[in-house]
């Protein structure tokens, strides 16, 4: 007797005899995948709570700082409006700079203190490939910044930046 009853179950579709056998074969493969993606989850989240203790939670950190610059930009300019952008965006702030629809796109990168070992430069990584853009440094153990222009930055060659104050790369700012 053919098998009539067919259910898409990974590749190729499977056949059953009767609809009970292709829906009970249905929920076995759902269920065995549900195991599989919490299984795979509860494997990256080991993995992540060790990248956190290693590298910190500077994503977070980037967002608290962002949050905070929307705000004091709607309290410095209450007619302007500022956005926080997506992870994964070029840029992590748009700021509204006129009625006509101008916007500045802004990449924050952050650092929680200074270089071990040098008590009065801080290191900010990654801070090319954001021509066009405002790049703000923040210091979040002294909480202020640095801001740069893009291109500047581009054009600098360097993919870190390393600020000591009154000196030169404190001066490119």
């Amino acid at each position: 007797k053919k098998k009539k009853y067919g259910v898409r179950i990974g590749r190729p579709k499977e056949y059953f005899a009767t609809v009970a056998e292709a829906v009970a074969a249905l929920e076995a493969y759902r269920a065995g995948k549900l195991k599989k993606r919490e299984t795979d989850r509860a494997a990256l989240a080991v993995k992540r709570a060790r990248d956190l203790a290693i590298y910190g939670r500077s994503s977070a950190t980037e967002r608290e700082v962002a949050l905070a610059l929307v705000a004091r930009w709607e309290a410095t300019f209450p007619a302007s409006a500022a956005l926080v952008l997506n992870d994964g965006t070029k840029a992590d702030v748009l700021l509204r700079l006129s009625e006509e629809d101008a916007w500045l796109p802004v990449q924050l990168k952050t650092t929680s203190g200074t270089v071990k070992g040098s008590p009065n430069t801080w290191n900010f990584h990654n801070v090319t490939g954001y021509s066009g853009m405002c790049v703000v440094c923040w210091r979040c153990d002294v909480g202020d910044a640095w801001v740069y222009n893009g291109n500047a930055l581009n054009e600098r060659g360097k993919l870190d930046l390393s600020v000591t104050p009154l000196r030169k790369n404190c001066e490119l700012a």
